[in-house]
């Protein structure tokens, strides 16, 4: 069995990748991405790639042989693969198989040129806390890779590629690190994950976490770094970005299906946290407001 799929080696790849990406300086960029569902007939032959290979499941089932260890995925699996790691996948026939797929290498903007890595070969799978934010991450990249060649288009895939190892590297740091998070904080995170629109209060949120109120802030602060409350307004916050992307709900339908009083006062707090209006977001994704 390869060990290139060690915690350890696989977080350390992530750094060292994204610390060569800023000492050189190199960029990422996309050399393919797709968001779709594969034919009952995918598969791909054993290969070695000299790129990097990542992909977001949203739905149904696969499997990938990665050296010699069989990784089944399955919806919110993360998948990433550096250069030079043997591997082949086909899907399960019965159950349909939506990926998000993106295929990069690094590339010197200087020199006009792509480089190698270098690095220590290694890969990495792993169901992240939040799934929804990492497939928001996944969609970001392969949408600007939609955008025409230019100097933005490579700006902002680079800046999502890197968001998304970034986000990787937090995860699996989580994950494996020395001191575990406590069981009951780390079940009521998955809570808030799966239960984005839900309004808990303090007291609900320490019965989930089989504590005391605080004691869950407490620990809940120390683990993610900040108070429980605030990570439960931002992922509801997260949530309300991806249905103002993906429904045909307006901003006052919103409000209401988030527990809001009234449309104002759901716009101000998702400005106060993402940094813009609701009605840019239905702007920019459905051409108009409503």
């Amino acid at each position: 069995m390869s060990n290139r799929y060690i915690p350890y080696t696989a977080v350390q790849g992530l750094q060292r990748l994204l610390g060569r990406m800023l000492d050189e300086p190199y960029i990422f960029r996309i050399l393919a991405s797709y968001n779709v569902s594969v034919s009952t007939n995918w598969l791909i032959r054993e290969r070695v790639l000299d790129h990097f290979h990542m992909l977001y499941v949203v739905s149904g089932s696969g499997t990938y042989i990665v050296e010699d260890t069989t990784v089944e995925l399955d919806q919110n699996h993360i998948l990433f693969i550096s250069d030079q790691v043997r591997h082949q996948a086909y899907r399960n026939k019965a159950i349909p198989f939506r990926i998000i797929p993106t295929r990069f290498r690094l590339f010197a903007p200087k020199d006009k040129q792509y480089v190698s890595d270098r690095s220590e070969p290694f890969y990495m799978h792993f169901k992240p806390h939040n799934g929804l934010a990492m497939q928001q991450l996944f969609e970001k990249v392969h949408s600007y890779n939609q955008l025409q060649p230019s100097v933005i288009k490579d700006t902002l895939c680079h800046s999502a590629i890197a968001e998304v190892l970034a986000s990787c590297f937090r995860e699996l740091e989580e994950l494996h690190r020395p001191h575990p998070v406590h069981p009951g904080v780390s079940y009521l995170k998955r809570t808030i994950d799966e239960h984005p629109a839900e309004r808990y209060s303090l007291q609900q949120l320490a019965d989930i976490a089989r504590l005391s109120p605080k004691y869950t802030s407490a620990l809940f602060h120390e683990a993610f770094g900040m108070p429980v409350k605030e990570y439960q307004i931002r992922t509801r916050m997260e949530y309300a970005e991806y249905l103002l992307k993906h429904s045909n709900h307006s901003v006052k339908e919103l409000a209401n299906l988030l527990g809001y009083p009234d449309p104002y006062s759901f716009s101000k707090q998702f400005k106060q946290y993402r940094g813009y209006s609701p009605s840019s977001v239905m702007l920019s994704t459905r051409g108009g407001d409503r």
